[in-house]
């Protein structure tokens, strides 16, 4: 059982990144100031890697995207160390998804970057972490 929820969350954690490479995880919206789309809103669709959103002091996407891959590590590193920990101390592979949680929620929310891509992107985060408590749970009992 362990391994299966191993091997799940990593692949979550692999999908993620996958999907944050594709340009339609952030969406930027901007309004015409000139030419013939003056007062017309339109919509970019970018990487979470892409240096744009930064450029427009958005940092979430690039925060919740180098979260995953401290998060996909961590998870290959337990995997290949077969390492269980029963600390108390929250561990990397629980905080990177709920850090990537929060920054993905306050992008939505602070800079009207939503897209579907993103919400799967969150979706696969919040499985990661059940998955995650679900094996700390067992192992510690």
């Amino acid at each position: 059982m362990k391994k299966k929820i191993q091997a799940i969350s990593i692949l979550c954690m692999v999908v993620t990144i996958i999907l944050m490479a594709l340009p339609y995880g952030v969406a930027m919206n901007f309004y015409g100031d000139g030419g013939p789309a003056v007062g017309e809103r339109f919509t970019s669709y970018h990487s979470y890697f892409s240096m744009m959103p930064i450029g427009y002091a958005n940092w979430f996407p690039i925060i919740t995207a180098l979260l995953s891959i401290v998060a996909l590590t961590q998870l290959i590193n337990r995997a290949i160390r077969n390492k269980n920990s029963n600390s108390t101390v929250i561990q990397p592979v629980l905080a990177c998804p709920i850090i990537s949680i929060i920054t993905s929620l306050f992008s939505w929310m602070i800079f009207g970057t939503f897209t579907a891509v993103g919400l799967i992107i969150s979706i696969l985060h919040v499985v990661t972490l059940a998955l995650q408590i679900v094996q700390k749970r067992s192992s510690s009992s």
